[in-house]
């Protein structure tokens, strides 16, 4: 009776801790990422970053590396800290106990993880750049998509769908190939991990058992050992076992780097001043020649069109001819 009493009690007690952890959890995790968007935003229109990085071919779908890849930073980010958090304190309590009660054990389970923990890394190493290239490759599969809803009218009045699906059909069959090889490469990389984690599972018996029969330590202990053995063997393994989560979430990363490292340097430039600058020209005919990054339209008297002639160094444009026009109407440049 008392032990089904402690039971209830450590239920009502245990439910609303654990389900208010979670919630701590994932409410931190979803303020983390408003900041961070709203963040990220903010230097993404600012100085119209997002027309640079349109032209930019380091940087690609800076949609989905703000929607997704930031989503994902903050959320598997504190997810991995928080575990990493729980297995520290728990290797430290479990290790007291198994190094009391045989200490070469404990030293040979912390050499036999290291080694586990660096082939691991030396196998699965490739798997980063895969997974660097598979968010990529489904990004642009998405974008492709995207483009035909959103230019449906004119696919449909040009009669583009052969095009179109060529193209998407082609990026599609992108993805599908590296993913394919991302299989490949996880099952190499669980024929050890797999190896790694039963070899190991014999060890204790071997070594503690003779001990028991020797009279050296009780059959409690031999429980204990067990127990705290396999709870140090997952601490140690946390890289290991996580392997796979972590190359994707490293490849996110990387993703995230070129991008937040493209909207500081932009920043960086308005602020010392070396950014792009912009030359006007205007002719009689109201005519406006920009040189560098276009801004903004200058405004007219209303009432009046306009052409405006954009012209970007890259293209080495010269004099009148070659440029885009681009006429506006009264309400729109008036």
């Amino acid at each position: 009776m008392y032990q089904a009493e402690l039971f209830f009690g450590a239920l009502v007690i245990g439910t609303p801790i654990v389900v208010l952890y979670t919630y701590s959890r994932d409410m931190l995790g979803l303020r983390w990422r408003e900041w961070l968007t709203k963040k990220t935003l903010g230097d993404y229109f600012d100085s119209i970053n997002y027309y640079d990085i349109e032209n930019n071919s380091d940087v690609d779908n800076p949609d989905q590396r703000i929607a997704e890849d930031l989503a994902a930073f903050t959320q598997t980010s504190l997810q991995f800290f928080l575990t990493l958090l729980i297995s520290f304190v728990d290797l430290l309590s479990f290790s007291t106990i198994l190094f009391s009660i045989y200490p070469p054990l404990f030293l040979v389970l912390v050499g036999y993880a290291s080694m586990g923990t660096f082939i691991t890394t030396v196998i699965g190493k490739q798997l980063i750049s895969i997974n660097f290239a598979q968010l990529q490759k489904e990004a642009d599969f998405r974008y492709s998509l995207v483009r035909v809803r959103e230019n449906a009218e004119s696919i449909a009045f040009y009669r583009g769908e052969d095009r179109e699906r060529s193209t998407i059909s082609k990026r599609f069959g992108g993805a599908v190939d590296n993913f394919a090889k991302l299989l490949k490469g996880q099952r190499n990389l669980e024929f050890f991990t797999n190896g790694y984690k039963y070899l190991i599972q014999v060890l204790p018996a071997l070594v503690i058992a003779p001990l028991y029969f020797k009279g050296t330590i009780e059959f409690g202990v031999v429980n204990q050992s067990f127990s705290a053995f396999n709870h140090i063997l997952n601490d140690l393994s946390l890289v290991i076992s996580r392997f796979e989560a972590l190359s994707k979430f490293s490849a996110g990363i990387d993703r995230l780097g070129e991008f937040a490292e493209f909207l500081e340097r932009k920043v960086e430039e308005e602020k010392n001043g070396t950014a792009e600058k912009i030359t006007l020209e205007t002719t009689p005919e109201a005519t406006i020649v920009l040189e560098g990054r276009f801004h903004a339209p200058p405004k007219l008297p209303s009432g009046q069109r306009r052409s405006v002639q954009a012209w970007l160094p890259s293209l080495g444009s010269s004099g009148t001819s070659g440029g885009s026009q681009i006429y506006c109407p009264p309400p729109i440049c008036g």
